[in-house]
């Protein structure tokens, strides 16, 4: 039994896209460089079958090399903006940092799209499990039941890279040293995408006004993305 806790850990920087940080999956632990992102919930790495263009420059899960590694065989397939991925779901231990989460489902990707330019091998969606794919309990959702963190929250702090800062993550709290005052908190939408009630923006002295309308906050994008009205608008 772990005594819960809480955990910080820093992320690298890809000038072309996001942050990404380093997990570990199977015993002994294999390697890899995710991006930490709240627009999807599943954890997914390239498997060492995958033979398309955009596995060439990243790391491969090798099942064969893990001695907990457990065959669960279902097909699994998840798009992006900018690409996607198919291949099946395995079961293994799941670390980053200090936080070993056993038995975690993931996608282990037989063909890639469109992350042949991406520094990170995968993705570790934060998401709800509503938007799931093959309601597969997410790895934060794990860290929970497993009595793994002092608390059921995770916080980023996403600096300027150009100025030598460093962003971070963490799980099971929120790093003091890196905001004062009080937080405040904004009611979601909905327990499917981390989404906030989005009501305007101003471009420069001007609001545009919007209605009904509803704003994700993402961290495995670089892009902010408007309705076609309103950016027709600003």
């Amino acid at each position: 039994m772990y005594e819960p806790s809480s955990l910080t850990t820093l992320l690298s920087p890809d000038p072309l896209y996001v942050d990404f940080s380093t997990i570990r999956i199977g015993t002994p632990p294999q390697k890899f460089k995710v991006v930490l992102d709240t627009g999807s919930a599943n954890l997914w790495v390239p498997s060492s079958k995958c033979k398309t263009i955009s596995c060439k420059k990243h790391k491969k899960y090798k099942s064969a090399l893990s001695d907990t590694y457990h065959n669960n065989g279902s097909e699994f397939e998840i798009y992006y903006g900018s690409g996607g991925m198919t291949g099946h779901v395995s079961e293994d231990i799941f670390t980053i940092g200090d936080l070993k989460v056993q038995e975690q489902l993931f996608g282990e990707a037989t063909k890639v799209s469109g992350f042949s330019n991406v520094k990170a091998d995968g993705i570790l969606g934060l998401g709800f499990a509503s938007i799931s794919v093959n309601s597969i309990p997410p790895p934060f959702y794990n860290m929970l039941d497993q009595n793994l963190l002092d608390e059921p929250v995770f916080a980023f702090y996403l600096s300027d890279t150009y100025k030598g800062r460093t962003s971070e993550i963490t799980f099971g709290g929120v790093d003091e040293q890196h905001y004062s005052g009080e937080i405040v908190k904004i009611p979601l939408r909905r327990k499917a995408y981390w989404e906030v009630e989005f009501s305007g923006l101003f471009f420069g002295d001007h609001f545009a006004d919007v209605e009904d309308t509803g704003a994700i906050l993402n961290t495995g994008s670089s892009l902010i993305g408007l309705p076609s009205g309103l950016f027709e608008t600003v």
